[in-house]
């Protein structure tokens, strides 16, 4: 990756990991939230319902979890085992919050990781995976090397 890609994923990391964050008066509004404001999650109604699929999987994979409510979606509507990784480390610090908020905390499990974690995981670690973010993540390198592609994110599942 030259110079400038690596400073703009820096800078990107640095956004999110900013925009994720939450603020104790934040935290306390949504705790005000009733039992089941977990169905108004997801940003759209399509991705609900692809979220709520994965309740069917045992292992699942949110890639770019942001603040982990497709986790949380996949975890209420029945899968036990779900993994959110996302870069930005306030990302991770809000999804953490929302997973205990929303009684989950049992079911998911977070890594604050970069791109080349997903290279780390063995083949058919997860039979379901949903990644809202995939332009953003998935770019090529300069000479048109991918530095991680669909195919790669589909050989770590089992799906």
């Amino acid at each position: 990756m030259s110079d400038c890609s690596v400073k703009d994923n820096e800078n990107l990391i640095e956004f999110w990991s900013s925009a994720f964050e939450l603020s104790e008066e934040e935290k306390e509004e949504q705790k005000k939230a009733d039992a089941e404001s977990w169905k108004e999650l997801a940003p759209s109604q399509k991705l609900f319902s692809a979220a709520q699929s994965l309740g069917c999987r045992s292992r699942v994979l949110d890639y770019g979890c942001g603040n982990a409510w497709a986790g949380i979606i996949a975890a209420k509507s029945g899968c036990h085992d779900i993994t959110a990784v996302d870069p930005a480390k306030g990302a991770i610090e809000t999804a953490r919050f929302c997973v205990e908020l929303y009684g989950t905390e049992e079911q998911i499990t977070f890594h604050c990781a970069g791109l080349d974690w997903l290279l780390s995981v063995p083949s058919d670690t997860f039979d379901g995976v949903i990644c809202s973010t995939y332009w953003t993540l998935f770019r090529k390198k300069p000479q048109g090397k991918s530095s991680l592609s669909w195919q790669e994110l589909q050989h770590r599942t089992r799906a």
